[in-house]
């Protein structure tokens, strides 16, 4: 039996612009317009996974 890997619930900056295949600086400034929301949790910036698939959505 195949298990599958559960999907994060958030992602760090850099592995969320790997897996939507945009840059850092594009997700800050995406955040700078209001359009992507980055959380601060314990010291670390983070993204929603909702976040992205909203983003790509839009």
């Amino acid at each position: 039996m195949t298990k599958l890997k559960p999907q994060p619930i958030a992602y760090r900056i850099r592995d969320a612009a790997d897996v939507i295949g945009l840059s850092r600086s594009t997700l800050y400034h995406l955040a700078k317009q209001g359009k992507l929301r980055i959380r601060k949790v314990a010291g670390r910036s983070l993204i929603a996974r909702e976040d992205l698939l909203s983003l790509l959505q839009s």
